[in-house]
């Protein structure tokens, strides 16, 4: 088996195991259940965005410096002791910290995982990203149907199953293959970091593309993990349906694998104007209906949206780069990402501690941006298929 053969295997099944959150389907109830309230859930989001945010730049710099699969085995053991301070987790302080560490691990992990798996294969590189997203839903399936059928209300053994897989899939990253060399000796000085500053930030596509990807990404986290339950209780499905429409929503996440084939049917600026404006009137549908069955069509087809078009996302991202600092150059842009992510917490956390429907609809305004920016970016792709 070639290098590229063996690390894009070992990338699927990474990420078929670190989808394994037995927790995922009770997320926000996990957190209630400790005592934390939704606004101080995505007030520790937020705050997780901004840490990132500041670990971003310098851990680019870093990866460039020690190298790529040094940088994926640190970040994926700081990614296994996150869950396990997850599932002892009983307050404020102790969510906030795993929140911390996970910030540490998105800031190193940042370009460095989609830059190896595109170096790879770069012929292939939004197939990969889609079988990537896959398996990572084929992983989250997996350990829902577990929690549906044999953990349910015990949330601490959710958390406590959690941190086995993500155990090895850190042993795992030691089996990577290098695909660009560590540097010891390549200075970071100044001069160097504001050339690589001014080539990341010269391109406009990237750019705006960066901005489209941080709405639409936030503002779906908000609804398909945060925002649907409470959304869910209020229309009448219990808690073990919940847990099966968890399932469900999976099972139909696997869509992220025809993400290729559905772009080169509509070409890249066709596919993402559908995605975008559909995820709007979805989301206005979730926020004002109170039928049940309306609700659970409008997170399931926002799911299936998110799925195709994220692969989309990080391979023009990976076209846009220019630079040979790859992992740098998407930590700079990552930044701009995650202030966005940051701001869209804090904004719509505080309307929804005022109504939950209010912040459903803010989340189809966020869309609505994203599909302005995304259209921006891809100005000069009409045609490309």
């Amino acid at each position: 088996m070639s290098a590229a053969k063996k690390n894009t295997v070992l990338f699927q099944a990474i990420a078929l195991l670190q989808g394994m959150v037995f927790y995922a389907s009770i997320a926000a109830l996990y957190r209630e259940a400790a005592g934390i309230t939704l606004q101080q859930i995505t007030q520790i989001e937020s705050i997780s965005y901004l840490l990132t945010v500041i670990f971003e730049v310098p851990w680019g710099f870093l990866a460039e410096k020690i190298g790529y699969k040094k940088s994926m085995v640190l970040c994926s053991f700081l990614y296994f002791l996150s869950k396990i301070v997850f599932w002892r987790a009983s307050s404020y302080g102790w969510f906030l910290a795993e929140r911390i560490l996970l910030s540490i691990v998105y800031a190193g992990l940042s370009g460095v995982d989609t830059t190896m798996l595109y170096l790879s294969d770069p012929e292939n590189s939004q197939k990969n990203f889609g079988i990537h997203r896959a398996c990572g839903t084929a992983g989250m399936l997996v350990s829902s149907l577990i929690y549906s059928l044999w953990i349910r209300e015990n949330y601490r053994m959710a958390g406590f199953l959690t941190m086995i897989p993500y155990g090895i899939a850190a042993v795992l990253t030691l089996f990577l293959t290098e695909v660009q060399e560590s540097d010891p000796q390549k200075r970071m000085d100044l001069p160097m970091v504001r050339q690589i500053l001014k080539a990341a930030l010269s391109s406009r596509q990237l750019l705006f593309l960066v901005l489209s990807a941080g709405l639409f990404s936030e503002a779906i986290h908000l609804l398909t993990v945060f925002f649907n339950q409470p959304k869910y209780i209020s229309v009448g499905i219990s808690l073990s349906q919940i847990g099966f429409l968890y399932i469900l929503i999976n099972i139909l996440g696997l869509s992220a694998v025809w993400s290729e084939r559905f772009t080169k049917k509509l070409g890249v600026r066709l596919s993402g104007t559908v995605i975008l404006t559909a995820s709007i009137v979805l989301a206005l549908i979730m926020a004002y209906s109170m039928h049940a069955l309306s609700v659970v069509f409008a997170v399931i087809l926002m799911s299936i949206l998110f799925e195709l078009f994220m692969p989309l996302s990080d391979s023009l991202q990976q076209d846009f780069v220019m630079i040979k600092e790859r992992a740098a150059a998407l930590s700079i842009n990552a930044v701009l990402m995650e202030l966005v992510c940051a701001l869209t917490d804090l904004v719509i956390g505080h309307v929804a501690d005022i109504s939950l429907s209010a912040a459903i609809a803010s989340c189809a305004g966020c869309f609505a941006l994203s599909l302005v920016f995304f259209l921006i970016s891809t100005s000069g792709l009409a045609s490309r298929k």
